[in-house]
């Protein structure tokens, strides 16, 4: 653990799935990774760092090489919406990509509290969504939701998808 991100995980955030110390020092780890980059420079305009929560333990590293190598973006994943929520100010997401069930807490509720947030109010966000989850989905749009993807998507096309979204989102952005 390095001294510098002790901060931004309290010891004390375990996950609530009991996997408690591992997931924490890996996340710690991923958090290491992602602040010991070089800050890209922002551009109005330019989709370039994602914020990935999803709480699945397999399926952000997936999603996460599907967005990295043929996308060239720099994502930063997360199983814990506390652990994405302490990251954000640090990593500067351009988009965030949120499961739209997780444990604890639904898409819009987590919404909601991001858009009180300092600092987040204005970040795209686009959740993730199995057929079954749409009916909760619905509830997201009103409350300013970028886009919604459904799952299980196709890693080929992914960033074409997030690409899309992420421009729906600068469309929005300038009627306002």
């Amino acid at each position: 653990m390095t001294e510098d991100l002790k901060d931004v995980l309290p010891a004390t955030e375990a996950p609530a799935t009991g996997a408690g110390t591992y997931e924490v020092q890996s996340s710690l780890a991923a958090l290491s990774d992602v602040f010991s980059r070089e800050p890209a420079p922002q551009r109005r305009g330019e989709l370039h760092r994602i914020l990935y929560v999803n709480d699945d333990p397999w399926a952000p590293t997936f999603t996460k090489l599907a967005l990295e190598d043929p996308g060239g973006f720099v994502v930063a994943q997360y199983t814990s919406r506390y652990e994405a929520l302490e990251a954000i100010p640090h990593f500067a997401p351009d988009l965030i990509l949120l499961d739209l069930m997780m444990p604890g807490v639904d898409g819009p509720v987590a919404l909601e509290a991001l858009r009180r947030r300092p600092g987040c109010a204005s970040i795209p966000v686009a959740f993730l969504m199995t057929k079954d989850q749409q009916k909760g989905a619905g509830r997201c749009t009103p409350l300013g939701a970028a886009g919604l993807i459904a799952k299980p998507f196709d890693h080929r096309t992914l960033c074409e998808t997030v690409r899309r979204v992420w421009n729906g989102a600068l469309a929005q952005l300038a009627v306002r």
